[in-house]
């Protein structure tokens, strides 16, 4: 009897054991299962994370092609806005140009008669050196020399 007590014993012994090892085995199984969970979740908002920014990138990409177009767009009408001017211009001093010369010519068929007279932009040698400073500075000549 007291064999059979001892393989009783070693018995609940070891099926205590296998016991504690199946608790210890659910408890890390609980823990793996929960673990997964939490990686799961983390993984679904790293995937949304993902999409959103994926999103967020691509209407960013639609926005900076449009942008794009338009400063291209901008760009051309100014080109051809200073072209435009350019061309006016250049007609203009073409159109400024003949007439200095049809002036020119007329002023030289006037002859020596015109060599006397003095425009307002013509240098006038006979004023002082005070008065030419003055003329300089904004100040119209004072009558004084003229009795």
């Amino acid at each position: 009897m007291l064999k059979e007590v001892k393989l009783t014993k070693s018995y609940q012994e070891a099926d205590l054991n296998e016991i504690k090892k199946i608790r210890e085995t659910s408890q890390q199984v609980i823990w793996f299962k929960d673990r997964l969970e939490e990686e799961t979740n983390r993984a679904k908002a790293f995937e949304r994370s993902v999409n959103n920014l994926s999103r967020n990138l691509q209407q960013k990409m639609e926005d900076i092609h449009i942008f794009e177009r338009r400063v291209k767009s901008l760009h051309e009408e100014n080109k051809e806005e200073i072209e435009s001017q350019e061309s006016f211009y250049k007609d203009q001093i073409k159109i400024l140009e003949a007439r200095v010369k049809e002036l020119d010519e007329k002023m030289k068929e006037l002859g020596p008669a015109m060599a006397n007279l003095h425009t307002p932009y013509q240098y006038n040698s006979n004023l002082s050196i005070e008065e030419d400073s003055n003329l300089k500075n904004g100040k119209l000549p004072s009558n004084s020399n003229e009795d």
